[in-house]
């Protein structure tokens, strides 16, 4: 199944992507090649992949908490600290907006 140009500028405008004419050409040889293997994918028997999900997923042991006594103080741990300090505290970046 290959996309037409229509199907591309339909999924650049639901992307929120504004495209050139040979940008669109890009996406729309690299999303018909993804399309393609899906097809290959869904050629491969499904009897193949039950083997898969069969297999017990593998819990990891889980060990104690533990709260070891430190000598240092939180004013040396910051003191160490190359990160920018801001009210007794490390300052970390607005990723918020």
């Amino acid at each position: 199944m290959s996309l037409t140009q229509d199907q591309i500028k339909h999924i650049a405008r639901l992307s929120r992507l504004s495209l050139t004419e040979e940008r669109l050409e890009h996406y729309r040889q690299n999303l018909d090649s993804i399309v393609e293997y899906m097809d290959i994918l869904k050629a491969v028997p499904a009897e193949s992949l039950a083997k898969v999900a069969d297999t017990p997923m593998r819990i990891l042991p889980l060990r104690d908490d533990v709260v070891h006594d430190s000598e240092l103080t939180r004013e040396q741990l910051l003191a160490v600290s190359s990160q920018k300090k801001l009210a007794g505290a490390i300052a970390l970046p607005n990723i918020m907006g």
